[in-house]
């Protein structure tokens, strides 16, 4: 969804609509500091007029983070290719192991068939009064509970075929298109415990910000091997149709717990949250952007407070459940802040490209 980008320091930044990312590679820590200034483009950045986004820019280099599309490198960084061959990555030293946590003895579930599409270790678990964080108002999610999930260092994805993923444009598009795809990880952090793969291709989707400014905020990765299918890295389904309003959907990520607060957390998070219709959705952000049929917007609630994606949720799986296969109906795209009740979530849409990802990634 557009959520704006949660900052990396406690700065009071106005409300606007913005792009739901965090500059952070998964799993490798990024050392250093980056000259990194506020992006005065207005044709890249919405907030290109406005002054207090100068401070945070730089708070966020100091930390080794330049978050697109609200600030840009000082420093000329590498661009997205113009063809869809990625250059040859120079390899980054692999953190050194961190100790898992033990987990929890579970009974054992029926592994899921390896390439049956939409098939997940076992269903969501029953809310407890007792948990209120995550996502934003979720839960930290059990092991290898979306097995589809797959994090690019900032932004999140779908698996849907071993060596393509399904992610958000604008994840693309900032300056630092994703190189590294993980799946399998539960802890972003613990990377030995995922598959590893680079990313050979960007495809953005061909009509992408067109007609609006977030419209078709698709992108398609494809890998250098197919990643390897098993109860914890799997594929989601693709749709036919979109869901219906009210239908009930899950949303996953590592992004952040609340807006612009960090850090954003080690283990996946997962919150329920239920479709809206555009109809409404177009009327809530009537002044702020256009949506259109493009999008599909959704947002939860749960012991009162709104549920939602946030920064750093970018590009991630909103699936539904339907016959015992989940199907893949949104890439988190955009919104205004993060869990705001006046404002649902919006998610790039899956039904209305659906010819496009089919042909494109050959399914």
């Amino acid at each position: 969804m557009i959520s704006l980008v949660h900052a990396l320091a406690a700065v009071s930044l106005p409300l606007v609509a913005g792009v739901r990312r965090y500059r952070r590679e998964g799993g490798e820590s990024l050392e250093g500091r980056i000259a990194c200034e506020h992006e005065k483009d207005c044709e890249v950045s919405l907030w290109c007029n406005v002054a207090s986004y100068e401070d945070w820019c730089r708070i966020n280099g100091a930390a080794g983070n330049c978050p697109a599309p609200y600030c840009r490198p000082a420093q000329a960084s590498t661009p997205l290719p113009s063809t869809t061959t990625a250059p040859v990555p120079t390899p980054s030293p692999s953190p050194g192991p961190t100790s898992p946590p033990t987990p929890t003895p579970v009974t054992p579930t029926p592994t899921p068939v390896p390439g049956t599409c939409g098939q997940k270790k076992e269903a969501p678990a029953p809310w407890t009064q007792d948990v209120s964080i995550s996502i934003v108002n979720g839960r930290p999610a059990p092991e290898c509970a979306w097995p589809w999930q797959v994090n690019l260092g900032g932004c999140g994805g779908t698996l849907i075929a071993p060596q393509w993923v399904l992610s958000a444009a604008h994840c693309a598009t900032g300056g630092f298109p994703p190189r590294t795809a993980y799946a399998g990880l539960h802890n972003r952090s613990v990377t030995s415990q995922g598959q590893r793969r680079t990313v050979i291709a960007w495809i953005l989707h061909p009509e992408v910000r067109n007609p609006n400014k977030w419209s078709n905020d698709l992108l398609l990765l494809k890998l250098d091997s197919p990643f390897e299918l098993n109860e914890c890295v799997n594929t989601a389904c693709l749709p036919t149709v979109s869901p219906q309003v009210g239908a009930k959907c899950w949303i996953s990520g590592w992004g952040n717990l609340e807006f612009q607060q960090q850090p954003p957390p080690e283990i996946l998070q997962e919150v329920d949250v239920h479709i809206k219709s555009n109809a409404d959705c177009r009327d809530a952000y009537a002044s702020i952007s256009p949506v259109d049929e493009t999008m599909i917007c959704a947002n939860g609630m749960r012991d009162g407070a709104i549920s939602d994606a946030c920064q750093g949720d970018s590009g991630g799986p909103l699936v539904c459940e339907e016959g015992g296969q989940w199907f893949v109906h949104g890439a988190t795209s955009w919104g205004r802040g993060c869990a705001d009740a006046s404002y649902p979530g919006v998610w790039a849409g899956v039904t209305q490209s659906l010819e496009w990802i089919k042909q494109t990634a050959g399914l």
